[in-house]
Formats: structure tokens, sequence, C-alpha cells
């Protein structure tokens, strides 16, 4: 049986620049956290992010380290960190600065379940990968 520390680590990645499109590409909701170790409100926002994910067993959940991936967040425009970004079949449905609670992330992501995808590509044209 494995410990509840080691099943937060098998289900949340770690992303690179190389994997970064092939996870949020996927079909169904990836929930992305870009984060610097710097970051006190990263670190803050940490246990609240594995909680969620632990929970939410058939999203992906994953962490971007801007600093270790520089080019990765300056290609997504990120400025701050915490930033939270959710991506569901390919199309951006939230990005966010901030800490979260864990009753807001749970929120936000059930909204992305729900969303009508059709209806949100009309109106931003924003699709985090080409369709």
């Amino acid at each position: 049986m494995m410990s509840k520390d080691e099943t937060r680590r098998r289900t949340i990645i770690n992303l690179t620049s190389d994997s970064f499109i092939g996870f949020v590409k996927r079909p169904g909701i990836s929930v992305v956290l870009f984060r610097a170790p710097w970051c006190t409100v990263c670190e803050s926002f940490e246990p609240v992010f594995e909680e969620v994910a632990l929970d939410y067993g058939d999203v992906r959940f994953a962490r971007v380290d801007i600093e270790a991936d520089k080019d990765l967040g300056e290609a997504l425009e990120i400025s701050h960190v915490p930033t939270l970004m959710i991506v569901r079949d390919g199309t951006l449905v939230f990005r966010k600065p901030g800490n979260f609670s864990q009753d807001e992330l749970e929120r936000i992501i059930d909204q992305a379940r729900v969303i009508d995808l059709d209806e949100l590509r009309s109106q931003t044209r924003q699709e985090v990968v080409a369709g």
C-alpha cells in the first residue's frame, strides 16, 4: 500500500517544454500549476493542490517550474507565480495567478467539466494547441 505522499508524487507530474503540449493536448482536463522554488505563496498552495489532485482521480495534474524551464514560462507569458492553468480537450478554460483555497480550486475544476467548449472557442479563439 502506497503512503499518501507516494500517491501524491505519482498523481502530480513535473512538466517541461518537451512534455507540456502532449500533456494538455490529451482528451480530458489538465490542471497545471506554474511555480518557482523561491515562491513562498507557491509553497503554501502546494498542499491544497496535492489534496485536490488526490480527490480528482480523473483529472491530470502537473507542475511547471518556471525557473528550471524559463522558455516555457516565457512562451506562455507566465508573469506571476503561482499561476493556475486548466485545459480541457486542448482548449484553455481557465488561467489565473494566485493562491486558491481547496473549495475554490474544486469549484474551478467542476466548472471546467461543464463549460461549453464550442461556445468558449467561438468567443475567445484561445486554444492552447491547434485543433
